[in-house]
C-alpha cells in the first residue's frame, strides 16, 4: 500500500501461502507470506524474528531459500531473499500463489498468538479424543500439532470449539474456525 496516497501499490504481489521459517540455531515457526515486492518477502507470524537475522524458509512448490530480515513490526516482518536468484525465487512464489485462486481454503489474514494454555484435546467425528499442541492461534483459524492427523476437509473440535482442518504441515494441521473469532477476542489466554 503507496501511505502517501492510500492507492494500492503496483510493485507489491499479494501472496498468501503457509511457510515454514527457521532461524539457524532456534527452533521453527509458521507463518503466512502476506506480499511479495522489489524489497522482499513480507510474512505474518506469532513470533517475530529480530532485524539482521538471517532464515531459511521452506514454503510448499517453492524450493527452499534464505533471506535476511531488513523490517519488523508487531504482527509481521519483511525478508530480503538472498543466495540463489532472488527473481526464481519470486516466480517460484508468485506460480505458488496462482495455483491457490479458485480454491475453498481460507487463508489465515488477521495476527497470530501463541496462547499461554497451548494443550487441548481434539475430538474427532467418527468418535475418541486424543491430546494435541495449539502452535498459534488467529481470529480465523489455527495450527495444532498432533500425532494423528486429521483428513483435509474434516470437521473436528479443539476443546470445545468446531473447526475444519484445510491443510497438513509436518506434525500437524492448519484448521479454519466454523464461526471465526472478533480479532479483538484473540489474545495469549484465549481457551478454546
Amino acid at each position: 500500500m503507496n501511505r502517501s496516497n492510500g492507492r494500492s501499490d503496483p510493485q507489491v504481489q499479494p501472496v498468501a501461502i503457509p511457510a515454514y521459517c527457521r532461524v539457524v540455531g532456534q527452533e521453527g515457526f509458521y507463518a503466512v507470506t502476506a506480499d511479495l515486492s522489489v524489497h522482499g518477502v513480507r510474512l505474518r507470524a506469532a513470533r517475530i524474528p529480530r532485524r539482521g537475522e538471517t532464515m531459511e524458509c521452506r514454503i510448499r512448490h517453492v524450493e527452499p531459500f534464505e533471506g535476511t530480515v531488513i523490517r519488523t513490526s508487531d504482527a509481521d516482518f519483511v525478508l530480503k531473499v538472498g543466495g540463489r536468484s532472488p527473481g526464481a525465487v519470486a516466480r517460484q512464489l508468485l506460480g505458488a500463489a496462482r495455483t491457490q485462486l479458485g480454491t475453498d481454503e481460507p487463508v489465515r489474514q488477521h495476527r497470530r498468538i501463541v496462547p499461554t494454555e497451548r494443550a487441548v484435546g481434539i475430538s474427532f467425528q467418527e468418535g475418541g479424543t486424543v491430546p494435541g499442541e495449539i502452535v498459534d492461534i488467529s481470529a480465523s483459524g489455527v495450527a495444532v500439532r498432533i500425532g494423528r492427523r486429521p483428513v483435509i476437509g474434516s470437521v473436528v473440535v479443539l476443546g470445545a470449539t468446531p473447526v475444519q482442518v484445510v491443510r497438513h504441515f509436518d506434525g500437524g494441521f492448519g484448521a479454519a474456525f466454523l464461526r471465526p473469532f472478533d480479532p479483538g477476542e484473540v489474545h495469549v489466554d484465549l481457551v478454546l
